[in-house]
């Protein structure tokens, strides 16, 4: 375990703008991190010890850098029980692009505007050096009394490019404009004893502070625009009043001095909802913000009643448009929700984008595109809460005029409008076309249909209308759209007038092609540069290629093969370099840079060197075929992971979750369980792990799992006779879960078994809730993972046939269950019925449930518990080892924690 707990991970890359600068963070699963900065022009590197998070600025000239105290003396604080205000402080770095470091002081936040070349902000618990007097006399002087303390941190200004700081002020809500040169922050006046603010605006350059308002008991949506041309904030004056009314304020930058062009509580006559988003354009041209369709609810509680005369209940009515459930579990995005609303900066107009609070609008910031998408779930709209996907209505808004066009009606499938707003494009699933609306002329038209190709994923085995292999984007002008089929990208022209062009002519079916995203500000392929980059897949070895592919001939440039897969691969917005990690399971994806031509490359991190002496293994793949329950048969993939040099039988574990050949070139560095195995820690404990893929036929995912495990356990046993036939262990989680729990109702070939998050009975979690989003499980069954493909009143037989509570009787594999009280996905009591059910059986169960924990163990302390106990529990069964005491005895409740 202390292996796995300081196995140090690369994580956080970072890239400046122009890929001068880049970063990394290397650290254990505790203890003190480290950042590597990377100069790509000189090609030097500097580590810094114990920092935390790095941040580049605008021009890739400075960086600042978060230092923490060691782990072990935050640890030492907290077994001391300090208070965080008496814990160590972390303290910020600035580094200059030559590496040169100042220490900057004690930080608590950092506001770093994300297009910032000279000034960032920061809190610290310090306060400033209070200003002496130059009237007061000695000290025999009458004392004054001493103002009160503010209980805001102070707020400092820091100039990159000479490190010097200034002190801001008290702030208690700040926002900055995106290049840092100015600062909007509301603050109290401790010596007045007042619980109103003040709005003030910090000029970064000239060092000054403007009052702007003084009026307010409380501010809200504080905003600048990109350069600090407009001002905007929501003001309440009354802090008593019920329901809250809020007065939106709007000045613009005119000569160097801000007036105000909006200040009022109602636009159109209707009211500003705090709640809402409110966010300006990058281009400053607009204000995107939110409205109430009518006047505010009450808010506050009645004073009137004490707390015990109060009822307290939830409200579930057959006529409401989300389930309560989804209510209750999005309580946030209700209160948000509202009349979306495009304010013309440069006429001051106000263009509603919605109707009602419960159309969505999908504008982008970072252009002022002429035409916004809306759409409204059409399903919900006919009280049907639990289909999927789910059914949309588009429209189309004019952002000029607030036109409105209905683009596509009762649509199960994501529509997208491109980057010129030429179009609206989405795939239709019942008809398994690419289509899209042309605006010039508002129809619809279907493109690519001049090539004989099947645009839908064949392997799709839900019972729902099969999805789109899907699309690389649109090019420049909305010229062409690329689409992918299984194997090609092909570039549609979205007018059909010319015809679709096969782009990948480099590549055959015995190969798969996709393009890959390298920039992090790209509106359309090739904005950057003409040669893009795609990657092609080997279908055979599964091994990927990097691919520099020329826009302007549709001609590969270069090809680099990657060992064997690609990790990640991302730039700046531009610059000669870019960040390359590329993986396989015995190599771990170390930091490499390579120039945007493919032609240069280096690698700066050695961290696989970790792994000398470790017995690891190696991934195989396997195929093997399965006869399903409606008779057809299908050829599959495994995977086993195996230290083939062991000559002595071994026992290994099947683990499984729907299909996971394709991560046969994935990296699994060793890290602590949140519910699954790690292949590579239960190799170097001398197991094997065999890893099926599952495919299903409508109705019987029950038995059609357990023909494919079988299946897929007989080849790998055929192939590594050093298995151990006789010492299986079974391993799943959620929908891998429910797996393992039927497939142990049906066989007693498995020696041990662990169940995370099982269906246990499918005849009450269809009528659950997934509580983490509060939809209804019902879709899951009749349209998803569950695949029964009918309502429980239709075929209720399939579900019990698939239940694996009504076999339990059978069962003869110890089984440990891991079913947490949070869990957000599959409610718990479907993990407390499979419990009650084999021990009212007299069955070998065990069952952890962490205690404040999602689907997915989140806290490390317990994420080490249950890779332990889980070890435990297999080298018990399937390696003889004794028992552990808290299998043979238990933890009685009043023992627990001790």
């Amino acid at each position: 375990m202390d292996d796995i707990a300081d196995f140090r991970h690369i994580s956080e890359e970072t890239i400046s703008k122009n890929s001068r600068l880049m970063a990394w963070k290397s650290a254990p699963v505790e203890g003190d991190a480290t950042i590597t900065l990377l100069n790509n022009d000189t090609r030097d590197t500097i580590t810094l010890q114990r920092a935390d998070k790095v941040y580049i600025n605008e021009s890739g000239t400075y960086a600042l850098a978060v230092i923490k105290p060691t782990f072990q003396d935050i640890r030492a604080a907290k077994l001391a029980k300090k208070s965080k205000d008496k814990w160590p402080k972390d303290i910020l770095i600035r580094i200059s692009s030559t590496f040169k470091i100042d220490t900057v002081g004690e930080i608590e936040k950092l506001y770093f505007p994300n297009k910032t070349a000279e000034y960032a902000y920061f809190t610290t618990a310090k306060r400033p050096e209070p200003v002496k007097d130059s009237t007061s006399t000695d000290s025999a002087a009458t004392p004054t009394k001493k103002p009160k303390e503010p209980k805001e941190k102070p707020l400092y200004c820091l100039h990159l490019s000479n490190g010097d700081t200034t002190f801001v002020g008290y702030a208690a809500d700040v926002a900055e404009s995106a290049d840092g040169l100015r600062l909007l922050f509301t603050q109290k006046s401790p010596e007045t004893g007042s619980e109103r603010k003040a709005m003030y605006l910090y000029n970064a350059s000239t060092k000054t502070v403007q009052l702007l308002d003084s009026a307010a008991f409380d501010y809200k949506k504080l905003l600048l625009s990109d350069k600090g041309s407009y001002l905007s904030w929501l003001s309440i004056s009354d802090s008593v009043a019920d329901p809250a009314i809020w007065h939106w304020t709007l000045m613009e930058l005119r000569k160097n001095v801000y007036r105000k062009v909006f200040s009022d509580t109602l636009l159109n006559g209707k009211y500003f909802n705090s709640y809402g988003r409110w966010t300006f354009s990058e281009s400053e041209n607009r204000l995107y913000l939110t409205l109430y369709t009518d006047r505010p609810l009450h808010e506050k509680p009645d004073t009137t009643k004490t707390d015990d005369e109060k009822p307290e209940f939830d409200l579930y009515t057959h006529t409401d448009y989300y389930l309560m459930t989804w209510q209750l579990a999005n309580t946030d995005q209700l209160k948000a929700a509202g009349i979306t609303v495009l304010y013309d900066l440069r006429r001051n107009k106000p263009i509603y984008l919605t109707q009602t609070p419960e159309e969505m609008a999908y504008y982008r910031t970072d252009v002022d595109q002429p035409w916004i998408l809306t759409a409204r779930n059409a399903g919900l709209d006919a009280g049907r809460n639990w289909e999927f996907p789910n059914e949309f209505t588009y429209f189309l808004v004019n952002a000029s005029t607030g036109q409105r066009v209905n683009v596509v009606s009762n649509l199960r499938a994501l529509a997208e409008l491109s980057p010129s707003a030429k179009y609206v494009l989405w795939f239709d699933r019942s008809e398994l076309r690419w289509k899209v609306f042309r605006i010039r002329d508002q129809r619809t038209y279907t493109i690519a249909a001049d090539i004989g190709t099947q645009w839908h994923d064949l392997d799709h085995d839900v019972p729902s209308p099969p999805p789109a292999y899907g699309k690389a984007g649109f090019t420049a002008n909305d010229s062409r759209v690329w689409l992918y089929d299984r194997h090609h990208i092909y570039a549609a022209d979205p007018e059909g007038k010319q015809k679709t062009i096969l782009l990948t002519t480099f590549s055959d079916t015995n190969h798969s092609v996709r393009y890959q995203p390298v920039y992090r500000r790209e509106h359309y392929i090739g904005e950057n540069s003409q040669n893009v980059y795609l990657l092609q897949r080997n279908l055979h070895s599964l091994e990927e290629t990097l691919i520099s592919f020329n826009t302007t001939n549709n001609l590969v440039s270069n090809r680099r093969k990657l060992n064997k897969a690609l990790h990640r691969l991302q730039g700046g917005e531009y610059g000669q370099w870019l960040l390359l990690r590329e993986e396989s399971y015995l190599n771990y994806p170390e930091i490499q840079t390579i120039s945007t031509d493919l032609a240069r490359i280096k690698k700066w991190t050695n961290t696989g060197s970790q792994y000398e002496g470790k017995r690891r293994g190696n991934v195989r793949s396997f195929t093997y075929s399965v006869r399903l329950s409606n008779d057809s048969v299908v050829q599959l993939r495994g995977l086993v992971y195996i230290d083939e040099q062991q000559r002595d039988k071994i026992p290994a574990i099947v683990y499984y979750y729907e299909r996971s050949s394709d991560n046969l070139h994935r990296h699994y560095a060793p890290r602590f369980s949140r519910s699954i195995i790690n292949s590579m820690i239960y190799v170097s404990h001398g197991y094997a792990v065999i890893i099926p893929d599952i495919t299903y036929s409508t109705s019987n995912p029950g038995q059609d799992g357990l023909r494919c495990v079988n299946a897929a356990v007989d080849e790998a046993l055929r192939r590594w006779p050093q298995i151990d036939s006789s010492r299986l262990g079974l391993n799943g989680q959620s929908w891998g879960g429910y797996q393992t729990a039927y497939i142990i109702t049906q066989t007693n070939r498995f020696k041990a078994a662990f169940a995370g998050a099982p269906v246990a009975n499918m005849t009450s979690a269809y009528g659950g809730i997934r509580w983490g989003t509060g939809h209804s499980r019902i879709t899951q069954y009749e349209e998803g993972q569950s695949r029964i493909g009918a309502s429980l009143w239709d075929d209720p037989q399939a579900y019990i046939r698939n239940s694996p509570l009504f076999y339990l009787p059978n069962v003869t594999t110890p089984l440990l269950i891991m079913h947490n009280d949070r869990d957000g996905a599959v409610p718990y009591y479907q993990g407390i019925e499979l419990f009650m059910g084999l021990k009212r059986l007299g069955k070998p169960v065990w069952m952890l449930i962490y205690n404040k924990e999602d689907h997915n163990l989140t806290q490390l302390k317990n994420m080490k518990d249950l890779t332990l106990r889980t070890l435990e529990f297999y080298n018990h069964f399937l390696k003889g080892e004794p028992m552990p005491t808290w299998m043979k005895d238990g933890i009685p409740a009043h023992r627990k924690g001790l």
